[in-house]
């Protein structure tokens, strides 16, 4: 008891020094077609609401945390994956083959890749576009805004924001930026919170509670004890975003709540958002005129 306490006591103080302005590393995403037949658990562990199971959509990329985890029972084998900001549970045969209610269609995991999560208008009219798996090249209107989700070896995977959510590859070199794409950039007061900066603050937030996990799987690992982490649970609109801590103290969390609301608000620079921060909870939202 008091051991878990000294080990936390070192976390809060100096667990999230390294956590702002990490490093890109390298990153694997599991795509999946039939994502309706996956067997699925939220990240209490439970089975996942009809709201939660809407997260996945066909082909949305889902970053792999753990590829070879259990369950809190010990034997459950699972993936821990993220998906828009949410951890999930997919369960998985002793083999490690995702458990499954019929075909999945296309399923590969994509190894290498570095999370962009931003949001970019295209400039040239019938840029290429490849779905999973597909090997027909179909072209994009200008103009359109599409959501970079990662890059590899493959190219850039993307989401087609045309209401389609359409998932795929398209050919956006860096050298190609200003010509053929550029980065979104939103008015000094937004109407509503843009995709790309909702998209970076659900990453933000997902890395901080896979970083908790972590950090209490190991003291619970040295303990023989079975806390569980504190997380911050997310609630959205097309107006605001609230994130609140839940399972811990907030005065115990404060230093490494001040770099999370650092990072939010670098997040959000120059979108026109408003960001609070009161007790355990911080608050994005579109700034009222």
């Amino acid at each position: 008891m008091a051991l878990f306490s000294r080990c936390l006591t070192v976390a809060f103080l100096c667990g999230f020094l390294a956590l702002p302005g990490q490093a890109q590393t390298a990153q694997d995403f599991l795509i999946v077609q039939r994502v309706d037949r996956l067997v699925l658990y939220n990240k209490y562990q439970q089975q996942v609401t009809d709201s939660e199971r809407a997260l996945l959509l066909p082909f949305a990329p889902m970053r792999l945390l753990n590829r070879n985890a259990f369950l809190g029972d010990g034997f459950t084998r699972c993936m821990h994956v993220e998906v828009d900001g949410q951890q999930m549970y997919l369960l998985t045969d002793d083999d490690g083959k995702l458990i499954r209610n019929g075909s999945l269609g296309f399923e590969q995991i994509f190894t290498g890749a570095v999370l962009l999560s931003d949001t970019i208008q295209l400039l040239k009219r019938n840029l290429h576009f490849t779905p999973p798996g597909g090997t027909s090249r179909t072209g994009i209107p200008d103009r359109v805004e599409v959501i970079r989700c990662f890059r590899n070896r493959q190219g850039t995977y993307c989401r087609i924001l045309d209401g389609s959510s359409r998932f795929g590859w398209i050919d956006l070199g860096p050298l190609k930026e200003g010509r053929d794409w550029k980065t979104q950039r939103t008015s000094s007061h937004a109407a509503v919170i843009p995709a790309g900066v909702a998209e970076k603050i659900r990453s933000r937030i997902g890395e901080v509670n896979r970083t908790w996990s972590d950090l209490f799987d190991h003291f619970n690992q040295e303990t023989r004890e079975t806390r569980s982490p504190p997380s911050w649970s997310i609630e959205s609109s097309s107006t605001s975003i609230t994130c609140t801590l839940i399972g811990s103290d907030p005065d115990r969390l404060r230093q490494s709540t001040l770099y999370l609301l650092k990072d939010i608000e670098n997040i959000v620079l120059g979108s026109g958002l408003a960001v609070s921060h009161v007790h355990d909870r911080i608050t994005i939202q579109v700034r009222q005129e």
